[in-house]
């Protein structure tokens, strides 16, 4: 019996329970000389109903943590630690899962001089932006799609529903709330800025090439001046 909530955990208790006694009384029958006597049935079933219960607890609690703690597993496997957002790897398994070729928007946002935030306020810091982005991007694109933290301050978003100019003012809505977003830090109000890289993604393209497009766009966006949106051209 499969214990994963703690319903099943009893159900799991009152099912070995009343097997025991069932087992016991049918044990009781075969062995006692003189039968099912009111002497013999009594114990029969007295017994398993002291013993397994109990027993048969701790099995459903272990039985539960064990599933708890293989969810948690499998959770942190799949997501980045500090922003909860997908890791890359789970990123990448989306694609795998499809049972046929995908189309929609990839966006690729990268903190602009997040070297300097770190280098001028630390890295705890500079964990809190990352943060503090993570939860910016995931209030604008889960309605839409799927979020990942692509590696260090790099942000990857997959949105299956929009077209590529709906992606690219998705985008630019993400853009101006990271902008405008007051940061506070020892008494003083910290600003940090975003650039983003967007490509469509058709069914006849490969994940792998889109995504080097909408780095291509990224690092454009960087090269004119960050905190703005770049759409990749060929």
């Amino acid at each position: 019996m499969i214990v994963e909530t703690e319903q099943q955990k009893w159900r799991f208790v009152a099912a070995v329970t009343g097997a025991s006694v069932v087992a016991s009384v049918a044990v009781t029958a075969v062995v006692a000389p003189l039968g099912l006597t009111t002497v013999a049935l009594i114990p029969s079933i007295v017994a398993p109903l002291i013993v397994a219960p109990v027993a048969s607890h701790w099995a459903a609690h272990l039985l539960l943590r064990i599933h708890r703690l293989n969810t948690h597993l499998a959770h942190l496997m799949r997501h980045d630690q500090m922003t909860g957002l997908l890791n890359r790897g789970a990123f990448f398994e989306y694609f795998e899962e499809q049972d046929q070729p995908v189309a929609g928007a990839v966006l690729m946002a990268d903190i602009d001089e997040f070297k300097r935030i770190n280098d001028t306020y630390g890295h705890a810091v500079g964990d809190r932006v990352i943060c503090t982005v993570a939860e910016t991007m995931r209030s604008e694109v889960e309605a839409h799609g799927i979020l990942a933290r692509y590696g260090g301050e790099e942000f990857v978003a997959f949105l299956p529903q929009l077209s590529l100019t709906q992606a690219q003012q998705l985008a630019e809505q993400i853009r101006v709330a990271v902008e405008d977003h007051i940061f506070l830090h020892d008494g003083k109000n910290l600003r940090f800025t975003l650039s983003i890289g967007v490509e469509q993604l058709d069914r006849a393209g490969t994940l792998d090439e889109i995504l080097i497009c909408a780095d291509r766009a990224l690092y454009e966006a960087k090269r004119s001046g960050r905190n703005c949106v770049v759409r990749y051209s060929a």
